[in-house]
């Protein structure tokens, strides 16, 4: 992480920061579903690329210079230990178990590091938790419900899942 934020930082420096990460750019072109590695759900990811298709201003790529920089600084920062112990509001880290884009280790980690904070981990899920086949969003759904309404809300039925 350190080389990263230096080699980044270099090109941020030097007024290079819209330059993509190194085989990246925009994704303007229609990706497929196969080997993809944000949801297992083909219909959400469908839709997702016709949105794309219709608004390209949309499309995501790769990270730029300027992003990936920015996110080491941010790393840094909120992994200091005076600024985890000075978080005090519960927090609740939904992490996907199948995440081939983040660390979910390293989510559950960060999580037991902080005197206010669980995880909980979604087996076989996907990164994109909200955009995940039903089977995994519904449970991603009900645990920040119950989360944040307490156990009545999930005793009761008093929030219908959709």
């Amino acid at each position: 992480m350190p080389a990263l934020r230096r080699l980044a930082g270099f090109f941020h420096v030097l007024g290079m920061g819209s330059l993509y990460a190194p085989g990246g750019r925009r994704r303007d072109d229609p990706l497929p579903f196969s080997g993809n590695r944000l949801t297992s759900d083909d219909r959400r990811f469908a839709r997702n690329q016709s949105i794309v298709a219709h608004h390209p201003e949309l499309a995501m790529g790769a990270p730029t210079a300027a992003w990936v920089y920015a996110a080491c600084v941010a790393s840094d920062r909120v992994r200091d230990p005076r600024f985890m112990a000075s978080i005090r509001i519960p927090i609740l880290f939904l992490a996907a178990g199948a995440d081939r884009v983040v660390s979910t280790p390293a989510i559950e980690r960060y999580a037991r590091g902080l005197r206010s904070a669980a995880a909980l981990t979604v087996d076989g899920a996907r990164h994109e938790l909200l955009q995940e086949a039903d089977f995994y969003r519904e449970q991603v759904l009900a645990a920040a419900t119950t989360y944040i309404l307490g156990d009545s809300a999930a005793e009761n039925g008093s929030l219908a899942l959709a």
